[in-house]
């Protein structure tokens, strides 16, 4: 706010011509940078010695903005000043701080007025550019007179700067204000809070994150975060990381982060192959079996089988399991594998003799018969003889099979 245009001051002035007009043009320069303070010190300071003979002389002021329009400036023994040339109050010495998140800061800066003593200049709070960072009411001002003090205490919590704005009105009502910036910070001793988590035991495969391992604690009341998260099947294995944040409820404390290590052991999975049995000759049944031990639901299967064909003797034959693994889940396992047993056994076969007839006296006739059931094509055959001689008397003979197996 300027003073009132066309407003005419006269002042006498003990110093020379020469030295008024040096202090005016320093007027000039300050009042159309509005930097009232230094108008203050250009119109009060004399600097001329006392001259031999009285002159006077008008000085146009027009830079002042209208505000003074001449001054009739002649040398005398005093200074006076007829009419009103009014201006705001000065500040000074407030400069951008930096704070400490918690913990209170003060300022010191002083107050001035060419017309108003300084312990009538009224100094108050006009802004906080983050109120969220410096409310108002943690913003007080002190002092008295030109020494004068700001206290300036952030939120709990917050860190950040904030341009704050004091405003000094003069008993003119006029006013200055000043501004300065403050930046937040935390202490170390205060992002840290206390957090405390024992390594968890093992644990096997298939075994959920829970509770029992994720129990992280901290004297702040507050709420962790852990990774993996609470549910997870963690692989086999050993020293794996387990993670917590915490976030304090108090705000004055930052987050942190803590890590631990749990061991996984492999499950057991164990692979059973039914035992089966079959006649010799005959296709392999289909061989079955079953897995004990799975687990998380993975997708491992298991196929059976055996190195007896049709064509294999009578006797025993392992049955083997196979495991099937599209998930890639057989390393969380120690695996045992328990075969199964086919039995072959014998095919049933039967020779049959033909009956046949012939008189008294005569050759007995070429015998037959057949073989029923044989299998893969085996060599066996039979032959088939009568202990009946053409002397044999009129009578039933026996016809007698006999087998020949060259393979």
């Amino acid at each position: 706010m300027k003073p009132t245009p066309a407003r005419i001051v006269r002042l006498f002035l003990p110093f020379a011509l020469s030295a008024l007009a040096a202090n005016l043009t320093r007027a000039r320069a300050a009042s159309a940078s509005s930097d009232y303070s230094v108008l203050h010190s250009a119109l009060e300071s004399g600097g001329g010695g006392a001259a031999s003979a009285d002159y006077a002389a008008n000085v146009s002021l027009g830079d002042f903005g209208g505000g003074i329009q001449s001054v009739d400036a002649s040398y005398m023994d005093w200074l006076g000043v007829v009419g009103q040339f009014s201006l705001p109050p000065a500040v000074a010495g407030l400069t951008n701080a930096t704070a400490n998140g918690g913990s209170a800061s003060v300022l010191n800066f002083t107050v001035s007025d060419l017309e108003s003593a300084a312990s009538a200049l009224q100094v108050s709070v006009s802004s906080s550019s983050d109120p969220l960072l410096f409310p108002l009411n943690n913003i007080v001002l002190g002092g008295t007179g030109t020494a004068r003090t700001v206290q300036v205490r952030p939120a709990a919590g917050r860190t950040g700067s904030s341009i704050i704005t004091l405003r000094v009105e003069n008993e003119a009502s006029l006013e200055t204000a000043a501004s300065f910036t403050v930046s937040v910070t935390f202490p170390a001793s205060q992002l840290i809070p206390a957090v405390s988590w024992a390594a968890p035991s093992n644990i096997s495969y298939g075994t959920a994150l829970s509770p029992a391992q994720l129990n992280a604690t901290s004297p702040l009341p507050g709420t962790f975060i852990y990774s993996p998260a609470s549910g997870v099947v963690l692989g086999a294995g050993n020293g794996q990381s387990l993670s917590a944040t915490f976030t304090p409820t108090d705000t004055s404390f930052s987050q942190v982060t803590t890590n631990v290590l749990i061991n996984v052991m492999s499950a057991q999975l164990a692979v059973t192959a039914n035992i089966a049995n079959r006649v010799y000759g005959a296709a392999n049944p289909v061989f079955t079996g079953f897995l004990t031990g799975l687990q998380n639901g993975d997708s491992i299967t298991a196929a059976f089988a055996s190195t007896a064909t049709p064509s294999s003797s009578v006797g025993n034959y392992a049955i083997l399991p196979t495991l099937a693994d599209p998930g890639a889940r057989l390393g969380n396992y120690t695996v045992t594998t328990n075969n199964g047993a086919l039995t072959v056994g014998a095919a049933a076969l039967a020779v049959t003799a033909n009956s046949t007839n012939r008189l008294y006296g005569a050759a007995n006739p070429a015998f037959t018969g057949f073989l029923a059931g044989l299998q893969n094509g085996d060599g066996i055959t039979a032959n088939f003889v009568s202990s009946a001689a053409p002397s044999s008397s009129v009578g039933n003979y026996a016809i007698l099979p006999t087998l020949a197996d060259p393979g």
